[in-house]
C-alpha cells in the first residue's frame, strides 16, 4: 500500500498465542493502514507466524531486531520507517475493536490532531471478563470529551487518562518534528513518552468511543518482573523530571508530572512490600532518587502530594 493514513507499529516477543488474533482485528478494518510488526528476537514460533502474514498481505512489514531491545526502542524502530500520517502502537496481545481506525483518523484530521486518546476494554486474561474501571477514564470531566485540550493549561485532566501508548494514536510527522522517542527501559518505557507528547503537543483530544481490548493479567509473576526491575520506575522518574526541566514548563505542569511519578514509584514499592518482594537496593535506591531538594518541594506541596504517605511506607521498612 502506497499511502497508508495510520501505520500500526507492534512490538513482538514471543507471542505465538496471541499475535494470530491481534493482527487478524487490524488487518479485517476497511481502512488504508500498514502494520509493521518490529519483532524482538522471539525463540516461538511467532518469526515464523509473522512470515506468513508478510507473504500473504502486501501491508504487512515485518523487522526483526538483532538483539532483544524491548519495546521502547522496538517501537522507535518502527515509527522511523512507518508512512502513516498517524501512528498506532499496539501490543500484540491485544486486539482492535472494529471500524475503530476509521473513526478515529477521521477525527484526528478534522481536528489536526497531535494526539488522540480514547478509551478501552481491560478483560482478565485468567477468565476473560472484562475489567470494568481498567482504562475507562472514570475521573475525566464529561465536558471535555471532543475539546481541544492544552496540558500546559490543564494538566490534571490529561492525568484522568491512562498513560499507555496503545490506546491512542499520534500524528507521525509531530513525533519525529519535536523528536519524541520511547525510552530503553525494560518497563516503564511509556511513561516518559507521554510526559513528552503532553509537553510538546498543541493540539490533544480526548474521545469516547472504546478502541481496543486490552488483555490484564494481574499475577505474581509480573510482580515479580517489575520488582526485578525496579530501577526502571526510578529512572522513568528521573527522565520525566528532566523534560520538565529541559522546556521549563510552569509549576502547575511540573506538580502534575512529578506527582504521578511519584505515585507510580511508590505503587509499585507498596505492591513488593505486600508481596514480599521487596529487593535489599529498593530503599537506598529510593533515598538516592530523592534528594533533600525534591523531598523538599513534595512537602511544600502540603496535602495535595502523597509524600507524607509515601515517606511514612518507606520509614517503616
Amino acid at each position: 500500500m502506497n499511502d497508508p493514513k495510520i501505520s500500526v507499529i507492534i512490538p513482538i516477543y514471543n507471542a505465538e498465542k496471541y499475535i494470530r488474533k491481534c493482527l487478524n482485528s487490524i488487518l479485517l478494518q476497511r481502512f488504508p493502514l500498514e502494520v509493521i510488526c518490529v519483532d524482538d528476537c522471539s525463540t516461538d514460533s511467532t518469526p515464523d507466524i509473522l512470515k506468513e502474514y508478510a507473504k500473504n498481505h502486501s501491508n504487512v512489514t515485518v523487522l526483526r531486531n538483532d538483539k532483544n531491545l524491548y519495546a521502547g526502542p522496538s517501537r522507535n524502530r518502527g515509527l522511523e520507517v512507518a508512512k502513516g500520517e498517524y501512528v498506532h502502537f499496539m501490543d500484540s496481545d491485544d486486539f482492535v475493536i472494529p471500524g475503530s481506525y476509521a473513526k478515529l483518523y477521521k477525527k484526528a484530521v478534522a481536528n489536526d490532531l497531535d494526539m488522540l486518546k480514547t478509551r478501552c476494554i481491560a478483560f482478565n486474561a485468567k477468565n476473560g471478563l472484562p475489567l470494568r474501571k481498567q482504562y475507562r477514564f472514570a475521573r475525566f470531566k464529561s465536558e471535555l470529551y471532543d475539546t481541544i485540550l492544552d496540558f500546559h493549561n490543564r494538566p490534571e485532566d490529561l492525568y484522568c487518562i491512562n498513560v499507555v501508548p496503545w490506546n491512542g494514536i499520534y500524528k507521525r510527522s509531530f513525533l519525529l518534528e519535536k523528536n519524541i522517542r520511547f525510552n530503553d527501559l525494560f518497563c516503564a518505557n511509556d511513561r516518559s513518552f507521554y510526559v513528552a507528547v503532553c509537553i510538546k503537543a498543541k493540539r490533544v483530544m480526548i474521545t469516547r468511543p472504546s478502541f481496543v481490548f486490552h488483555r490484564k493479567n494481574n499475577g505474581d509473576s509480573l510482580v515479580g518482573k517489575r520488582a526485578a526491575h525496579f530501577d526502571c520506575d526510578l529512572n522513568s522518574f528521573r527522565l520525566c523530571e528532566a523534560l520538565c526541566n529541559d522546556n521549563n514548563v510552569n509549576d502547575k505542569v511540573r506538580f502534575e508530572i512529578l506527582e504521578h511519578e511519584l505515585k507510580n514509584v511508590f505503587g509499585w514499592y507498596k505492591i513488593f512490600n505486600e508481596k514480599g518482594t521487596v529487593l535489599p537496593e529498593h530503599k537506598f535506591a529510593i533515598k538516592e532518587l530523592f534528594s533533600d531538594d525534591l523531598i523538599k518541594y513534595f512537602e511544600a506541596q502540603g496535602e495535595k502530594s502523597k509524600w507524607s504517605a509515601f515517606k511514612e511506607l518507606i520509614g517503616n521498612e
